[in-house]
């Protein structure tokens, strides 16, 4: 019995040394995926027959070209290539002449960059709303900045999601686990209006590790990390990703501004 005793403690011994001792796996590894050289794709999806929707992307266009300059390509997924407008400065992708399946909800075609081994760094986007400067600058500070291979922005009271569909990005190369997560999400046959964005909670999120900007409610997802935007926002209230109208006059709290006179964040 003694022998027997003192083998059970042996094991029980061992097991505190690899419970204890034995490095754990830890999505920390994810924030320094390598760097992959490619393009670097500002991507949204435009479907349906709703005229405001493409009657923006002109106006998308521009401020691609003015905000982030040289080297960054908007790409529209769209299966009404005749209701673009005339002249766009964009990569069109014609959702009905394609080589791949096409995913069941088009809110989703805007992720497909997350499949294209040319891509680099990509960044999923509305069409609702403009593209700004505290967009910009929020990604820069990300890419330039720091590691972390996935960014997520929240910038009104309204954002209250781990990950919004129109708000965030991803750069470096992709291990087979985490594309086969980026192919359930975007060939998920749920399309209700919030998929997009309970899939990115579900499928994404636990398993990438994202900087995030935000301005409401810093402190309340399990960001790896979390920061204030880095510049101000402007007097008219826009923000990211909050189409013209939605405007938030709310006072941001205090442990998510950058200055703490910036009470709008």
């Amino acid at each position: 019995m003694r022998v027997l005793e003192k083998r059970v403690m042996m094991l029980f011994m061992l097991a505190a040394i690899l419970l204890y001792c034995v490095p754990k796996p830890t999505t920390a590894r994810l924030c320094h995926r390598r760097p992959q050289k490619g393009k670097k794709i500002i991507s949204v999806s435009v479907f349906g027959h709703n005229e405001k929707y493409y009657t923006n992307l002109q106006a998308i266009a521009a401020s691609v070209e003015r905000l982030f300059g040289d080297g960054w390509i908007l790409r529209i997924y769209t299966d009404a290539v005749d209701r673009l407008p005339p002249l766009l400065r964009a990569e069109v992708v014609d959702m009905t002449n394609v080589s791949f399946p096409v995913p069941a909800n088009g809110r989703v075609w805007r992720f497909l960059p997350a499949l294209d081994r040319t891509v680099g760094v990509f960044l999923s986007r509305d069409t609702d709303n403009a593209m700004i400067a505290r967009d910009r600058d929020a990604v820069f500070e990300w890419l330039y900045n720091t590691s972390y291979e996935c960014h997520v922005m929240r910038d009104h009271p309204m954002h209250k999601w781990p990950m919004m569909g129109g708000m965030w990005g991803f750069r470096g190369q992709r291990d087979l686990f985490l594309e086969q997560q980026f192919r359930q999400l975007i060939y998920s046959r749920a399309t209700n209006y919030l998929a997009d964005q309970q899939n990115l909670k579900w499928l994404v999120w636990p398993h990438v590790c994202c900087l995030a900007h935000d301005a409401y409610s810093c402190g309340e997802f399990e960001d790896s990390r979390t920061l204030p935007f880095p510049t101000q926002r402007d007097s008219d209230g826009s923000g990211v990703g909050v189409p013209k109208g939605s405007e938030s006059r709310r006072e941001c709290p205090l442990r998510c501004r950058r200055h703490p006179s910036w009470n709008k964040c």
